[in-house]
């Protein structure tokens, strides 16, 4: 009968090894050490020392250091016996079935290092003996030396040589980090009671990993069980003490390990999903970020053959396994809820006050969700920025809209059908009546807060110290958009309320447009056309307008005008032109006046020294309140006003006070 035979050197070219588990191949031999120990007869403390190797350098600084160029980890375990060297030297060998050993693991070594020396003392029949070879992905074979030993005591020197270039740069070079990656993997090992002492020297420094581990522990461990389709699994449930920020970040987040056969083969984040953020609030108030081991028998049986994921797929499709991972994630995240339980809801709490604490301050508008959209305010993530807050907020306020209108939608298909109890439907009215007021209250507050920042912007505006062209088309910008129209213009898209509630009605608004459309002709800033009642839904065909608005804008503080160059002289030239009949709208249509249109004309400017000089000229008047200046010119039937900045302002944020107060956005 013929043998089966394997193709060494092919055996690790297709052992799939992915370039961010460099430090796998370290992993094996640290586990490989563990489990020599406790092979040994017990003889005292077991003790494992891993030593990082560098290349050397040439440079005299103290601080540098050369690249990592592999590891070697010393044991006290019982050695390469006869049994163990022959399970070495067979692929795929079941020597370490019981442990979960699916006798692959030296391959990746050889997949990430150029070759593996090896020396080993173990004892046999009551002689010591020194075993060394060389294992090498260079030959298929291997070349042992077995002597008496010089030190009567067992043990292993594994030295992992020459890291592979493409392997190289996933290698954490800090101490630190490595120390925390192994402590990661074999956490399990790690937390036994009977865990061998862990050592790692990299030049200088020694870093001793079990009592890393122990600095990290915030208190003692607890333990819960849980069956999912019959499958038994425990979730090892640890509180990781948040140490300084110079610390390495490994243990810096929540963490889900699911483990087989001892070692770490998946890592779940917590935070961003089970924990919704909770670390930030952990670490703050209560120093310490959660770490789940969770083990069971159904994931050491499915464990892939390099330990580096499961066999089970992602989702419940495969009807060849029971259970799923996303499955085991859901049911180990309701035990990690529950075992945080406290301090979700002291965070909840703290959350919620934040919020309500947010709109009151801020955000108005949204004051009915803190009611109406509970649960969707405890879904914010835990330590989310005011930005943050803000999006959920709105995203909740479009979602309550909707399920208003359908609510609205659901009460009219009852009564259309006839079929309701008069009671039921009564009280279902009177909560919907209920939600829709609040929809609607929303709505209002959005209107209003918007307000309440353009007023901020315009008074904003007049306090810019930039060129005065900037700040005068600043302030006509904010007004309403230059060479634009209400053609072209939504309403929310203007601000003529600045001036007077009662412009946005107007059947045409045009702003920086000219007359006859050509760019070297005197236009208004803003022009209003009024048209009678009865006409006011109707296209513009050469209609006669009631009205006549003009609006002519000044650079705030300017005083240099004169008898020619004025305000109030441009306005009467514009009007001049529409009482001609000769002027045109931004469409081409003529604009149409008579003898009873009455014209409006409006200087938005500050009255300085010179323009006051120029008023008394056409017999201006001080208004009621003494802010402006008005005048009546009955050649043009028409009334005429200069609106200074301050007194616009003023007088805005006076029509708006009460809905600001009633927001308490005073």
């Amino acid at each position: 009968m013929k043998q089966y035979s394997v193709d060494f050197l092919g055996r690790i070219r297709n052992f799939n090894l992915p370039k961010n588990q460099a430090l796998v191949p370290l992993y094996e031999a640290i586990v490989n050490s563990f489990q020599a120990i406790e092979d040994r007869p017990p003889s005292g403390r077991g003790e494992v020392a891993i030593s990082v190797k560098r290349r050397a350098v040439l440079d005299l600084d103290e601080e540098s250091h050369g690249r990592i160029s592999g590891f070697l980890v010393e044991d006290n375990g019982i050695g390469f016996d006869e049994e163990n060297f022959e399970s070495f030297l067979r692929a795929d060998s079941q020597h370490k079935r019981s442990r979960g050993g699916k006798g692959v693991g030296r391959f990746c070594w050889l997949k990430a290092f150029s070759d593996v020396d090896v020396v080993s003392t173990f004892e046999q029949d009551g002689v010591f003996y020194t075993r060394s070879f060389v294992f090498s992905g260079s030959t298929a074979g291997i070349d042992d030396h077995v002597c008496n030993a010089v030190e009567l005591t067992t043990g292993s020197k594994v030295e992992l040589r020459n890291v592979k270039e493409e392997y190289l740069p996933f290698i954490p070079d800090i101490a630190e980090d490595i120390a925390d990656s192994i402590m990661q993997h074999c956490l399990v090992y790690l937390l036994s009671e009977k865990c061998p002492h862990v050592v790692l020297r990299d030049g200088d420094t020694v870093l001793d990993i079990n009592c890393r581990l122990s600095d990290l522990l915030e208190s003692k461990s607890e333990t819960s069980t849980f069956i999912i389709k019959e499958k038994s699994f425990s979730l090892l449930h640890i509180k990781m003490r948040v140490l300084s920020s110079s610390q390495s970040s490994k243990s810096s987040s929540s963490k889900l390990l699911l483990c087989a056969n001892n070692r770490s083969v998946e890592e779940k984040n917590l935070n961003n999903t089970v924990l919704n953020g909770l670390d930030s609030w952990l670490k703050k108030k209560h120093g310490f970020t959660y770490t789940g081991v969770l083990t069971g028998d159904y994931l050491d049986e499915n464990v892939d053959s390099t330990r580096l994921s499961f066999t089970f797929p992602s989702k419940g499709e495969d009807l060849i396994f029971d259970i799923s991972n996303e499955e085991i994630v859901l049911a180990a995240g309701r035990e990690v809820m529950a075992f945080l339980h406290d301090y979700w809801e002291e965070a909840q709490k703290t959350k919620r006050e934040r919020v309500e604490s947010y709109v009151k301050r801020e955000a108005p508008q949204y004051r009915h969700l803190l009611e109406y959209a509970k649960s969707d305010i405890d879904a914010i993530k835990f330590g989310a920025t005011e930005d943050s807050i803000d999006d959920a907020l709105y995203r909740a306020k479009r979602k309550f809209e909707k399920s208003v209108k359908e609510g609205n939608a659901a009460l009219l298909r009852k009564l259309d059908n006839k079929n309701v109890d008069s009671e039921e439907y009564i009280q279902e009215y009177q909560r919907q009546v209920q939600r829709t007021s609040e929809a609607n209250k929303a709505a209002l507050a959005d209107y209003v807060i918007r307000r309440k920042a353009i007023l901020d912007l315009f008074e904003k505006g007049l306090a810019l110290d930039d060129d005065h062209y900037e700040k005068e088309s600043y302030i006509h910008e904010l007004i309403f958009p230059m060479r634009a129209s209400s053609d072209d213009t939504s309403y929310t898209a203007h601000n003529l309320w600045l001036i007077d509630e009662r412009l946005t009605y107007s059947s045409y608004i045009s702003s920086d447009q000219p007359f006859s459309g050509k760019n070297n002709e005197g236009r208004p800033d803003i022009m209003c056309l009024q048209a009678p009642v009865f006409m006011s839904t109707e296209e513009n065909r050469g209609s006669t307008y009631d009205s006549v608005i003009l609006f002519e804008l000044k650079r705030p503080m300017r005083d240099d005008y004169n008898g020619t160059d004025n305000p109030i002289t441009q306005l009467l030239s514009y009007a001049d032109k529409i009482k001609s009949n000769n002027a045109k709208d931004a469409r081409g249509r003529f604009i149409r006046v008579n003898e009873n249109t009455r014209m409006y004309l409006y200087a938005v400017c500050d009255i300085t020294s010179s323009l006051k000089r120029v008023l008394r000229n056409f017999n201006f008047n001080a208004t009621a309140d003494g802010g402006g200046m008005f005048t009546f010119n009955q050649n043009y039937n028409a009334y005429i006003e200069v609106l200074p900045f301050e007194k616009m302002l003023r007088d805005s944020r006076m029509r708006n006070q009460v809905f600001f107060r009633k927001l308490g956005i005073d």
